[in-house]
């Protein structure tokens, strides 16, 4: 938790410990700094209640979702008001006499919001799309030694015993020693990006083989259950990032006819 204004940096003289753990999310306004939940949520047919559900379903602690912040009420802030006057700052005017200002605590967006935004957007995929995002040839086994930022927290407690999220991000080594058997989706969903200007607006990726080389598909092409999008968005991709060389365009277009390419584009077709 951050105890200090955003503005200058101040410490403040008292303030209100609050835990952002013991807040629930009960109260719909906090849906608003939830990733994704306006126009992509739209998209996917996702309303607030069911974000909530899927936080909850998904094991997140408040820590990974919100954070407070104290703001001078009169001052520009993003957030949503939870206790006024929650913070007092001394301060000094220009002759060098002191006054006093009270500040409120907003709950805002925590700064690991993009790393669980890709989780709820897999969540609602495969709930909504089982038939394409739980497909048993899209998805992988292996063996690896997960990032401590991967791991649920239930596998950190397992672990390393009894912790917050928070504590474990700062207080453990990056890389855990344990392997872990896991079952990997082939689609990668990174936190989405909104591609201002273009018919494009959010797209995730299909890998093909063990190189890295995957199809890029806009989510539309789910919605719409349209291939040719799929097809569309791949070719303009590279004959744009390999104009000046037709023979890679060439070799990274093989994607296309790749098993996986083939078996997209027939269960989109049904």
């Amino acid at each position: 938790m951050k105890l200090y204004d955003t503005t200058t940096r101040s410490n403040f003289e008292s303030h209100v410990s609050i835990d952002i753990n013991s807040l629930g999310l009960v109260n719909q306004t906090y849906a608003h700094l939830l990733p994704a939940i306006k126009e992509l949520g739209e998209m996917l047919g996702v309303t607030p209640d069911g974000y909530f559900a899927a936080c909850g379903e998904l094991n997140f602690q408040n820590e990974q979702l919100f954070e407070i912040e104290y703001f001078y009420p009169k001052s520009y802030h993003c957030g949503v008001l939870f206790m006024e006057n929650a913070a007092v700052r001394r301060e000094f005017d220009k002759y060098g006499n002191a006054y006093y200002t009270n500040y409120s605590a907003y709950v805002v967006s925590s700064q690991y919001t993009s790393e669980v935004e890709s989780q709820l957007v897999r969540y609602f995929l495969e709930k909504r799309y089982p038939e394409i995002f739980l497909h048993p040839d899209f998805i992988k086994e292996k063996t690896v030694e997960l990032q401590v930022m991967d791991m649920t927290l239930a596998q950190i407690i397992a672990e390393y015993g009894n912790m917050t999220f928070r504590a474990a991000r700062f207080d453990l080594p990056i890389q855990t020693a344990k392997k872990y058997v896991v079952r990997e989706s082939k689609f990668k969903i990174y936190p989405l990006k909104y591609h201002w200007g273009s018919d494009i607006k959010y797209e995730i990726y299909l890998e093909v083989n063990e190189k890295g080389d995957s199809l890029y598909i806009p989510i539309q092409a789910i919605i719409q259950k349209k291939f040719s999008l799929v097809k569309k968005r791949q070719i303009s991709y590279f004959t744009h990032y390999y104009q000046d060389h037709p023979d890679r365009q060439k070799s990274a277009l093989k994607v296309l006819r790749s098993p996986e390419a083939k078996l997209l584009k027939q269960l989109l077709n049904q």
